[in-house]
């Protein structure tokens, strides 16, 4: 199967993801494939550092993460925030604090969210984990979990009543949604 990425407005972009079953080899094979995809789906070259199953047209409660800390790509099954803290930071904490998406090539936009998260998960193997995440990590996972419930980053953008920009001739210009 060749994966693709759906842009908005796709209305599958909007569906809640069902729960999946770990040891189900279609859904062992579809998280190895959306692995390699995230890592190497423009000839070696990493397409970004999330990706969730509803963004490949799978209504599916998987997503893939990329981890600044271990260098290493995150398979989650099943996910869910357990636990966020009240401290909370506007804008991803790198070089470059805007938050964009693969279903929405373009734009960009400060979100607000929680500094650190508590997450429960299922690995591929099915083994069951409970752990904290923050900054740059933490918060690609709760985009990423976002779209499992079809939330984009654009309507937590509209709900904090913050800015849209669009990307052109490398800088960004302000977008009305």
């Amino acid at each position: 199967m060749t994966l693709e990425i759906l842009t908005f407005p796709n209305p599958l972009l909007r569906q809640k993801a069902k729960e999946v079953a770990p040891t189900n080899p279609e859904i062992q094979k579809l998280a190895w494939q959306m692995k390699e995809f995230l890592a190497h789906g423009n000839k070696s070259k990493s397409l970004g550092v999330g990706l969730s199953a509803p963004q490949i047209g799978q209504a599916k409660r998987i997503i893939v993460v990329y981890s600044k800390d271990s260098r290493q790509y995150l398979t989650m099954l099943n996910p869910q925030i357990l636990w966020c803290s009240k401290r909370t930071r506007l804008g991803i904490p790198s070089k470059n604090p805007y938050e964009g998406c693969l279903s929405l090539p373009g734009l960009w936009g400060k979100v607000r969210r929680h500094s650190v998260v508590k997450v429960l998960y299922q690995t591929i193997q099915g083994v069951k984990v409970i752990r904290n995440f923050r900054g740059f990590t933490g918060i690609i996972i709760q985009h990423e979990i976002d779209h499992l419930e079809g939330i984009l980053f654009i309507d937590r953008i509209r709900e904090q009543k913050g800015q849209l920009y669009k990307l052109e001739k490398d800088r960004l210009v302000t977008c009305n949604m």
